[in-house]
């Protein structure tokens, strides 16, 4: 069964490209929390509990309802919606700002809230009770994008008939440095993006971290960070 990508999406260096264009792209240093919750604002998306979640959840988040937006929703059974995700990170964010909360015996105030998110997989939990999406979840921790390992898996689930549709890509986040690059798998005619191969799929990774890349050159201009807490 031929597999095509339908949408892609891309979150780094403070900017957003959906299908190849830029959405959104902030000027000014900004830390990656301050980044997201002003692409929420301006992507114009209405869900609070947005805010509470963590740097690794809102960059799911945020590429995901880009991606969906695109879609024709209503023909599509969320049921048979499958995610599979690679990262390098696992919740090393959260981890950090739970590991603060707890290491001072004299304030010692571990957070619920935080301690959630201290596992990765909890970003696709949250893409789920978003849009509703109820299938295989699968999420693979690895030193680097394995693009091979995440087309022969999602491959799989489709040939089989195990889900319809794949939400797929990498979601990682470290101090300093953030990436989302999610796409849309399907079968069919529609194929926007070309078949969905492991050697495709690094192509246009690359393709649009180079394309990030260029307009951050051509707008970043030197300025102090804006402090802000994860």
């Amino acid at each position: 069964m031929k597999t095509s990508i339908q949408h892609i999406c891309h979150i780094s260096q403070q900017t957003i490209s959906l299908d190849g264009k830029v959405v959104f792209h902030l000027e000014n240093q900004v830390e990656s929390n301050e980044f997201l919750n002003e692409s929420y604002r301006f992507l114009q998306i209405d869900y609070p509990k947005f805010f509470k979640m963590d740097i690794l959840a809102k960059l799911a988040f945020i590429a995901t309802e880009l991606i969906c937006k695109s879609l024709i929703i209503k023909d599509i059974n969320k049921d048979e919606v499958g995610i599979v995700f690679g990262n390098k990170s696992s919740s090393l964010m959260a981890d950090l700002t739970h590991q603060r909360s707890i290491q001072d015996k004299n304030a010692h105030f571990p957070s619920p809230a935080v301690f959630v998110y201290t596992l990765p997989n909890i970003m696709m939990g949250e893409m789920c009770i978003r849009h509703g999406f109820s299938n295989e979840n699968t999420l693979f921790i690895s030193e680097e994008f394995d693009a091979e390992i995440l087309a022969k898996y999602t491959n799989h689930l489709l040939n089989e008939r195990i889900v319809e549709h794949c939400m797929g890509g990498w979601v990682d986040a470290q101090p300093g440095n953030y990436e989302a690059f999610l796409y849309f798998v399907g079968t069919g005619k529609s194929a926007f993006w070309g078949e969905h191969t492991a050697e495709n799929i690094l192509g246009l990774k690359q393709k649009s971290a180079e394309e990030i890349a260029e307009n951050f050159q051509k707008t970043a201009f030197e300025s102090e960070p804006i402090s802000s807490e994860y």
